[in-house]
């Protein structure tokens, strides 16, 4: 067999990418990031408001569990293949906001970066990850792929319950919350300008007595006080309407709106509507 220096370089390169010194450097790089990205999040006021508050939280803790497991280096294999599925799905969602026409991803907290940015961000640091893996024969680590994919089913079964309205439900209740909006987003679909839609807010109270909805703002785009007062049951529900009116250019629009209570717990519910205006008819 005849010898190719070409060979020998291949040779060279997968012994640096594969359990080679920078496979060892890479993913507590990468773990800092998510450290990073948890901290903004936490510090800043969570990942945008076009995302339920239960689902907000969940990011975080996954991103600072899995920031510290990359920095420690325990188990390698499984943190590099959940960081590895983590930005994929980030770089996904963040794909999804362009698309949408977002102009913040959300992911740093208050810090507004577009998704563009992101999802390049995330796919560069996937790429490193991918590069430069770790040494490993898949065959004999069918035990280390069968617990990824268990803790991978369980992010998603969580992300899932989060999404809606019983996650909102166990957040509020594990921080204390009494009061709450049972969902903090309300998507508005899309409808040309002009169009004046009213929604529907359903307000929870967990706590043993009655508290009133006495207020709530007010813009050129959207009203929250058309039914108020209101009173909202002790453990029991309520409903306030929004009246909507779609303005601007075509496009994706978010509008933040506020509720005031007379519960010094929570004197105010923050919540966001998301929708589109439809482009115009030539």
């Amino acid at each position: 067999m005849s010898w190719s220096p070409h060979r020998k370089v291949r040779r060279s390169f997968r012994a640096r990418t594969g359990g080679g010194t920078l496979s060892r450097v890479v993913p507590p790089v990468i773990g800092g990031y998510f450290l990073a990205a948890a901290g903004l999040k936490f510090f800043t006021g969570g990942v945008g408001e076009a995302y339920p508050p239960a689902l907000q939280f969940l990011a975080m803790q996954i991103e600072l569990v899995l920031g510290v497991w990359l920095i420690l280096g325990w188990f390698r294999v499984s943190a590099w293949l959940l960081a590895c599925l983590q930005l994929a799905t980030l770089s996904a969602l963040s794909i999804t906001a362009v698309i949408r026409g977002q102009s913040d991803c959300g992911c740093f907290g208050s810090f507004q970066v577009h998704p563009g940015w992101t999802a390049a961000l995330n796919l560069v640091a996937l790429g490193l990850l991918v590069l430069f893996r770790p040494a490993v024969k898949w065959i004999e680590n069918w035990g280390t792929l069968a617990a990824v994919g268990a803790l991978a089913s369980v992010a998603v079964a969580s992300a899932v319950i989060a999404n809606g309205s019983l996650g909102d439900k166990l957040l509020a209740k594990w921080q204390g919350r009494t009061v709450a909006l049972r969902s903090s987003v309300l998507d508005a679909g899309e409808e040309p300008v002009g169009t004046v839609k009213r929604l529907t807010v359903t307000v929870t109270n967990a706590s043993s007595k009655d508290v009133r909805i006495i207020g709530g703002s007010a813009n050129c785009s959207c009203t929250t006080t058309q039914n108020l007062p209101v009173t909202v049951s002790a453990d029991g529900t309520a409903e306030v309407e929004i009246e909507l009116k779609f303005r601007g250019t075509p496009g994706q629009f978010d509008h933040k709106f506020e509720f005031f209570t007379d519960d010094k717990t929570q004197p105010k519910l923050h919540g966001v509507i998301v929708g589109r205006v439809a482009d115009t008819p030539p």
